[in-house]
């Protein structure tokens, strides 16, 4: 005799562009914690500021200013950074299998909210130390 299970386990599935919208927010949220860093501290993102970035405006103009590659680095590095949210191995899985897939719906995502701010020219030289707090630091490989 068999004991059926207590629950059926179902996996959730969600459009790729959800994937996106989430990976553009968690990249906006962990720009927002970098350029908010301390120099000298560990580096440990708030959760806190998951629904309400820090540093916004100056985050999304200075990811605007990155090229698309390393843009999209950050939107996937801030879907992983995110506290569990229980997608985060399906998202993997879309990184490696549907890297096209995955990179097209960041770009229509990114395009989308690129297109609703509005950046004052004197803004400008913030943006581009923004960007250059989120280019990704030279590693030693020895």
């Amino acid at each position: 005799m068999t004991i059926p299970p207590f629950y059926k386990p179902v996996v959730l599935e969600m459009p790729i562009e959800a994937y996106a919208k989430i990976a553009v927010d968690g990249g906006i949220w962990l720009a927002g914690e970098i350029v908010a860093h301390e120099p000298g501290a560990s580096f440990v993102p708030d959760p806190a500021y998951v629904y309400k970035p820090r540093h916004r405006t100056a985050v999304i103009s200075g990811l605007g200013e990155l090229d698309e590659a390393r843009r999209h680095h950050v939107f996937i590095e801030g879907f992983l950074a995110l506290p569990e949210n229980g997608a985060k191995a399906t998202f993997r899985r879309l990184v490696v299998t549907h890297t096209e897939m995955l990179h097209a719906a960041l770009r229509a995502e990114w395009s989308r909210r690129w297109g609703k701010i509005q950046i004052r020219e004197d803004a400008r030289p913030r943006a581009i130390a923004v960007a250059r707090q989120l280019l990704p630091k030279p590693r030693n490989v020895h």
